[in-house]
């Protein structure tokens, strides 16, 4: 029994002995799996860390790369800004005025025109596109806005003109006339050259078709059918022989209003146009006023004498350089004969047929009026209007005054109207200021005073940009001796920025694609 037990005894200790070196065993190979492991992670770290490292040496070197090329650029454009803020604040031109032509001088330090350029003194090159400096103003420049209809009807709107008349000094003085009233009126330049009684109110007899003519061309087509009414057949006085019922085109009731003076024709045309005779002369009344015509009052759209009815050899003149704006009236009022279904109406102004130059205008002839005459002649240049009212010889009075006008006066042409005068540097500006004449700069002087004739321009001492074209810069003035006799603005001919780096730098690099 005790045999056994030890034998079971020693079996177990072998047993446990056995088993407790299986375990140290499998804790070794454990273990060694374990290190093994590690040592294999760690081997990965280190080649996953060196992969890092080379990726991450690249970035940084092409950051560095990009670093320096932006740093390239933002010191280019630090320069280019620092330029801009030099040329911007410091702009070596600031302050210096160029004029176009050099026979001119700034703030009255004035020199007389040459002789060779008595007609233009600017330069041809700088005249308007498709027009030539030397060019004269054709025919009359009148105030206001027209616009030509589809059909080709010059229309004037209805507003009232800024007209600027100059009277030259000693227009009282001049030529013999016998006429109650008269004055000589230069039309291009708005120039009264002679004047005799030129405000007093006078019977204007058929002179008053004149006004009757424009409201026609303004508010009917030439192609318009007009009924004469048996009220118009019947009105007295001259006539252009129309007869109720009859049906006639506008254009011809015009020539027989302006060639034969139909007061039949007026009438015809005054109820066409407003519908009554009364309605149509509170238009001419209206109209009148709004050309100036300020001292006259119409009671017929004829002329016939009536107490409230009268003009003034001025207030015609005004009417008459408007009425010759267009080209249908100047047409008409030339014309010396006109057929009309196997008529012949002759126009009753016979200086048609003796004095050169002659362009119209109208005669007039009622008791109370005695004789009158508006007439218009050109030559070199100027377009001359003589008006004579109570005339004992209407012929004789308008020859001798077209004829003393153009002997004893010239016309002296500076500029034209958008002729560049000057470029002006602006301290804050884009661009220098292109300065262009706002009007037609011309005068009308005696022959011997051509020599005494200088200009002078002023600029706005406190011109700053931003500058919008049209905006007023300055003036020209233009005077005989000591007497200023014509004064007209210097306009911005284009719109000028605001100098600022950044448009500085945009302009240099609008230039560099260009």
């Amino acid at each position: 029994m005790s045999v056994l037990w030890f034998r079971w005894l020693r079996h177990s200790k072998r047993a446990v002995q056995a088993k407790a070196k299986a375990k140290a065993r499998a804790r070794a190979e454990a273990s060694g799996r374990a290190r093994t492991k590690a040592t294999t992670k760690a081997r990965a770290r280190a080649g996953g860390s060196a992969e890092v490292s080379a990726a991450a040496l690249a970035v940084r070197a092409a950051a560095f790369a990009g670093a320096a090329i932006a740093g390239v650029f933002v010191a280019a454009a630090v320069a280019a800004l620092a330029a801009a803020l030099v040329i911007t604040f410091t702009d070596p031109t600031i302050g210096r005025l160029e004029l176009v032509d050099e026979s001119w001088t700034l703030h009255g330090v004035t020199v007389a025109p040459r002789e060779e350029a008595v007609q233009n003194v600017l330069a041809a090159g700088d005249a308007a596109p498709g027009r030539s400096a030397q060019t004269p103003l054709a025919g009359g420049s009148a105030p206001g806005n027209r616009v030509t209809t589809g059909d080709a009807v010059e229309v004037w709107l209805p507003v009232e003109p800024q007209i600027s008349v100059v009277w030259m000094p000693g227009h009282e003085s001049g030529p013999y006339v016998s006429a109650r009233a008269a004055i000589l009126f230069e039309n291009t330049t708005g120039t009264v050259l002679y004047s005799k009684n030129p405000h007093e109110r006078r019977p204007p007899a058929s002179t008053t078709k004149i006004l009757t003519a424009i409201l026609a061309l303004e508010r009917s087509s030439l192609d318009e059918l007009v009924t004469v009414s048996r009220r118009a057949a019947a009105t007295p006085g001259s006539t252009a022989r129309l007869y109720t019922g009859q049906k006639i085109r506008m254009r011809d009731l015009l020539h027989g209003l302006l060639l034969r003076s139909g007061n039949d024709a007026a009438v015809a045309i005054a109820e066409h146009v407003a519908g009554s005779e009364a309605a149509f002369v509170a238009w001419m009344n209206r109209r009148a006023a709004e050309l100036g015509a300020l001292n006259s009052r119409f009671e017929n759209p004829h002329g016939l004498d009536s107490p409230g009815h009268y003009s003034t050899a001025y207030d015609l003149a005004l009417i008459s350089r408007i009425a010759l704006v267009y080209p249908t009236f100047a047409e008409i009022v030339r014309t010396r004969t006109y057929q009309f279904e196997g008529q012949t109406w002759t126009n009753t102004n016979k200086l048609l047929w003796t004095f050169e130059g002659l362009e119209g205008i109208k005669t007039g002839t009622t008791s109370g009026a005695g004789y009158c005459l508006v007439a218009a002649a050109s030559q070199d240049g100027m377009q001359l209007i003589s008006v004579v009212l109570g005339s004992n010889d209407r012929w004789s009075d308008s020859s001798r005054l077209l004829s003393w006008g153009f002997e004893e006066f010239h016309r002296v042409t500076l500029a034209e109207q958008g002729d560049v005068l000057a470029r002006i540097p602006l301290a804050d500006g884009m661009a220098p200021v292109v300065a262009v004449a706002g009007g037609p700069l011309g005068v009308i002087v005696r022959d011997e005073d051509i020599s005494r004739v200088t200009a002078r321009i002023e600029i706005d001492p406190k011109l700053k940009a931003p500058i919008r074209r049209g905006d007023p810069v300055g003036k020209v003035e233009i005077y005989v001796d000591d007497d200023l006799v014509k004064s007209v603005s210097l306009v911005a001919a284009a719109s000028i920025a605001r100098r600022t780096p950044w448009r500085v730098i945009w302009e240099w690099i609008h230039r560099a694609i260009r």
